[in-house]
């Protein structure tokens, strides 16, 4: 019964101290999109996209500072044959930085920009060829250290992909790099 009353004590200590440490609320919201753009009886092709809803609140009553939140959406390559090594990749993630200050009790939403990606799909075998969206991870940081992460699926190679992020304003355009339009 003591070691009970001692883990309780404990547990009501170390709680009230970890919430306010983390005093951030991360809610991420994909916004998905799937058009087929021609088919033949064997194929089809395929092109997706998508972009994120990141809501971060701080639930302190004082302000935080020094808030970055990072985020990437995860794209598969598969049966890219070229001597170009930066087309010949497997899985990588795109997308970008945003640095914030937040008030006490404040809101912010960031929606981001749209990640593409276009494949073809046998309709027999299961074979693709092109990109594939795979996930999305979300990671946010005070000063440096991250303090709230969301990562769908929740897998280790979600999580690894986010670690080096591409820019998603460069697109590759048959070999040679593109800057896409704001």
């Amino acid at each position: 019964m003591k070691r009970l009353t001692f883990l309780l004590v404990l547990f009501g200590a170390v709680l009230p101290v970890f919430a306010q440490m983390v005093p951030l609320q991360l809610d991420v919201k994909p916004i998905s999109r799937k058009r087929g753009t021609g088919s033949g009886s064997y194929y089809s092709n395929v092109q997706t996209g998508r972009a994120l809803q990141i809501t971060i609140q701080n639930t302190s009553p004082k302000p935080v500072t020094g808030v970055t939140v990072r985020w990437g959406v995860v794209k598969t390559r598969s049966r890219v044959y070229s001597s170009d090594s930066q087309r010949n990749w497997r899985e990588r993630a795109f997308g970008a930085e945003e640095k914030l200050d937040l008030k006490p009790r404040e809101q912010k939403t960031i929606e981001t920009a749209e990640v593409g990606a276009a494949r073809e799909e046998s309709h027999f075998d299961g074979w693709m060829y092109g990109e594939k969206i795979i996930g999305h991870g979300v990671q946010v940081l005070i000063n440096d250290k991250v303090v709230v992460e969301s990562y769908v699926p929740p897998s280790p190679a979600v999580k690894k992909a986010l670690e080096k992020l591409y820019p998603i304003e460069e697109e590759e355009d048959g070999g040679r790099k593109r800057k896409s339009k704001p």
